[in-house]
C-alpha cells in the first residue's frame, strides 16, 4: 500500500504526462499509463472493503468452522467488495475517458491518425473565433454524455450488486 499511496500522491495528468513522455507517445502505452494511474485508486478500495468485511460476523464464523482462506475469501469476502469494485471501474472509466482526452488535447495522447474526442477538441478549438463552434462543442458534449453514462451506470450497479441490500441475505 505504500506504493499505491506513493502513486496516488501525483496527480493524475502530471502522472498522465510523465509517462507518456517515458514510454512513448502510442495507443498501448496510453493504456498502460492510465492503467499505472489508475491502479491506486482500486487498491484502495478493494483493500478498504476487504479489511471492513474480514471484520463481520459471518466471516469470523466461517473461521470457526474451519473453512478455508479461499473459501472465505471467495464466498464470504469478494460478494460483498465486488460491488465497490465495479462502482470504482465504472467511475475510473470515466476519469479515464477525461484524462485521456486531456491528454490528446494537449497533442501527448493518441497519436494523429487515431481518433480520439480530445484531438478533436484541439483542432475544433481554431475554427471557434470563425463561428463554427460546433466543431469542438459536439465532441465536448460527447465527453460529457460518456462520463455522465458511467457515472450512472456505476450508480446503478451498487444499487443492484450491493448484498446489503438484499433483504434476502
Amino acid at each position: 500500500m505504500r506504493l499505491m499511496d506513493s502513486i496516488f500522491a501525483f496527480p493524475a495528468i502530471l502522472l498522465g504526462l510523465t509517462l507518456v513522455a517515458v514510454f512513448g507517445q502510442s495507443l498501448t502505452n496510453i493504456v498502460a499509463a492510465l492503467g499505472i494511474v489508475y491502479i491506486p485508486q482500486f487498491a484502495r478500495v478493494t483493500r478498504g472493503s476487504a479489511v471492513s468485511v474480514v471484520e463481520e460476523e459471518h466471516v469470523r464464523v466461517a473461521r470457526s468452522l474451519g473453512a478455508s482462506h479461499a473459501r472465505i475469501v471467495l464466498v464470504h469476502v469478494l460478494p460483498f467488495c465486488l460491488s465497490a469494485i465495479l462502482v470504482q471501474a465504472t467511475v475510473t472509466a470515466a476519469l479515464a475517458i477525461v484524462l485521456e482526452s486531456s491528454l490528446s488535447f494537449l497533442g501527448v495522447g493518441v497519436p494523429s491518425p487515431t481518433p480520439s474526442w480530445g484531438s478533436i477538441l484541439r483542432v475544433g478549438k481554431g475554427y471557434v473565433d470563425s463561428g463554427e463552434w460546433w466543431y469542438s462543442v459536439f465532441p465536448g458534449v460527447a465527453i460529457v454524455v460518456a462520463v455522465l453514462g458511467f457515472n450512472l451506470l456505476g450508480d446503478g450497479l451498487r444499487d443492484v450488486l450491493d448484498p446489503r441490500t438484499d433483504p434476502n441475505r
